[in-house]
């Protein structure tokens, strides 16, 4: 089986205090042969600076970037050249405070929706 090469970006993992520590999940698949078993032959590596991860995922020369919630949110707003594919952060920066009866995004179809200034601006809620 040919392996598909993958190039993996992270930056620190911010632990209590103040304290760094480095993604181990990675180099674990790895040095396991999960990722092997799968078709992938997976570069895991450290790039410190988000806005370097970036420029990297642009110039092709890597294809997933781990990153900041709220900092890769605003990127594909920005830039919509990356993908979102999942996010982990402490806390979400957006609420939609609404009635009781909307449980999911489908029940907002035709209606309005009102946000301040700021995100309004960059946010494409039409699209969604």
């Amino acid at each position: 089986m040919s392996l598909v090469n993958l190039t993996v970006m992270y930056g620190h993992l911010e632990g209590a205090g103040g304290n760094f520590a480095r993604d181990p999940s990675g180099y674990l698949s790895i040095e396991t042969g999960i990722f092997r078993k799968h078709g992938l032959d997976v570069s895991w590596n450290h790039v410190q600076g988000t806005e370097e991860r970036y420029r990297r995922l642009e110039n092709g020369s890597a294809q997933i970037s781990l990153v900041v919630g709220r900092a890769s949110l605003q990127h594909f707003l920005t830039s919509r050249t990356t993908r979102i594919l999942g996010c982990a952060m402490n806390s979400c920066p957006y609420y939609l405070i609404a009635a009781p009866a909307i449980t999911k995004l489908a029940d907002l179809k035709n209606k309005v929706v009102a946000c301040r200034e700021g995100p309004s601006r960059n946010t494409p809620i039409a699209e969604t």
